[in-house]
């Protein structure tokens, strides 16, 4: 999982308060899944607001049209590894979200990685984006089973 490090100028707005965006970064294959389907791969946007609070949006990645955005991050990958200092490389983060950000998937839960920090609003996107089957693979070779087993779902009553 290499993290992508972002412009300051995204952000998440929940209500009236708003999380900068810190970075985003990938999973293979999902860490969440849509009715029981696991996908591909998934994107975890990191934003934290000013207070601490972290939150993060969770995009979906099904296999389908290539994305040329994601394509960019793949031809830097092996490039990334080890350092702190990505090369000179623009990312736009909302070519890597689905056309539909209004419908998503909310809860309470905490981070995926070490050291799992709770505390964490999650915001699923339900609709996912495409990227192609050679891009899956390129990503798969580089990065794969670099996520946490999907976590049994807690209903609080």
């Amino acid at each position: 999982m290499i993290p992508m490090p972002v412009a300051s100028t995204n952000q998440l707005r929940v209500g009236v308060e708003k999380y900068p965006l810190l970075q985003l970064h990938f999973h293979a294959p999902s860490e969440h899944t849509l009715k029981g389907k696991a996908f591909p791969l998934e994107i975890h946007f990191v934003n934290a607001a000013d207070n601490g609070k972290l939150a993060v949006v969770g995009v979906l990645v099904k296999e389908g049209a290539t994305n040329a955005e994601f394509q960019k991050i793949l031809d830097n990958a092996p490039l990334l590894e080890g350092t702190n200092t990505p090369p000179d490389m623009l990312v736009f983060p909302w070519r890597l979200l689905p056309a539909d950000r209004t419908h998503f998937y909310n809860y309470a839960g905490s981070l995926t990685t070490p050291p799992c920090t709770e505390g964490v609003g999650w915001h699923v996107l339900s609709q996912p984006i495409e990227v192609s089957q050679t891009q899956i693979t390129q990503f798969e070779a580089l990065y794969n089973d670099n996520a946490r087993h999907t976590q049994a779902l807690m209903v609080v009553l």
